[in-house]
């Protein structure tokens, strides 16, 4: 079937006289890193599953993250409609918003390892807004029109940038920086409902911070989905603009970290609403930019390889 369950390994290492629970987990944490096998260990859905098989993992998401327009339902037919699902498929392609009804359906037994695992990786979130349990997943969501090609793009309110060294965001980068922005808009019980489109995304934090992110265009470069560099604002009053800038930093970093094995490089911009300009992070620190950075703030690192809530609690 492509993977097995812990305990039923457990139970096969005792029978060849491996009986120290130290020693299973020592042995699958090195046929992990060796790539025989993925065993994640963040949450105990995860730990309980381990993968022999790679293919029947892409198998399984693909039933959910697939081009409609391409494999629509009219030619991948899962049984949806018949189990009364049809509307709920309609809101996955059309809105990016997977119900835990239809991932129920597409998983089976193996719903809680395959809900944990798209949230271990990015690929998606919870959804707490409107009180039905769904999830978004950003890569199904549609392409909006406008198209950032400034820093300036955001109207309103202290922009800040992220300009990616190589001239490109890698697919997948900014998708997964949606999943971790709505995550933490929806833990304030009064945030608005986020504003999404695969290429930018309005959220709050809260009632009185608003934030706006978007891929920016540099000159010259027509496409919504190759952007090179990540354009935001923040608007609203009454809160701590550096320390929600620096949430956004932490995010970014942990995608870095967790998904592209450090390999992005960018630098960040940060506004100067009185000489109206943009300045680099460290220039800002220096001068004590405000109001970004104050005498009593200081940025730090929160640890990334940790599971998607642990981690939103820690920043």
């Amino acid at each position: 079937d492509g993977w097995i369950k812990l305990n039923d390994l457990k139970g096969y290492a005792a029978r060849l006289g491996i009986l120290a629970e130290t020693e299973v987990v020592e042995m699958l944490s090195l046929f992990h890193h060796l790539g025989v096998i993925i065993h994640l260990d963040s949450t105990d859905s995860l730990r309980r599953i381990i993968v022999t098989k790679p293919q029947w993992v892409i198998d399984s998401l693909s039933k959910v993250i697939r081009d409609h327009r391409i494999h629509g339902s009219h030619e991948i037919d899962f049984g949806e409609e018949k189990a009364g699902l049809a509307e709920d498929v309609r809101k996955l392609f059309s809105q990016g918003l997977a119900s835990r009804d239809l991932l129920d359906f597409y998983w089976g037994e193996n719903s809680d390892f395959f809900v944990d695992l798209m949230r271990h990786t990015l690929l998606m979130s919870d959804w707490r807004f409107g009180g039905s349990e769904n999830y978004i997943i950003p890569s199904l969501l549609s392409v909006s029109s406008m198209s950032v090609s400034s820093p300036d793009g955001a109207k309103s309110g202290f922009g800040f940038v992220f300009d990616f060294a190589e001239g490109y965001i890698p697919h997948g980068v900014f998708e997964r920086l949606i999943s971790l922005v709505v995550a933490y808009s929806g833990r304030f019980s009064d945030s608005d409902t986020p504003v999404l489109h695969r290429n930018e995304a309005k959220v709050a934090f809260g009632p009185s911070c608003k934030c706006f992110i978007a891929k920016g265009m540099r000159k010259g470069v027509q496409s919504s989905f190759v952007g090179s560099r990540i354009v935001g604002s923040f608007v609203g009053s009454g809160y701590s603009l550096f320390s929600e800038f620096s949430k956004i930093q932490t995010m970014l970093e942990k995608i870095n970290k967790d998904s592209m094995n450090n390999n992005l490089k960018y630098e960040i911009r940060l506004e100067n609403t009185v000489a109206k300009e943009y300045v680099s992070l460290d220039e800002a620190r220096k001068i004590k930019l405000e109001p970004w950075f104050k005498e009593d703030e200081r940025y730090q690192n929160s640890p990334t390889d940790i599971s998607i809530n642990t981690f939103l609690d820690q920043i």
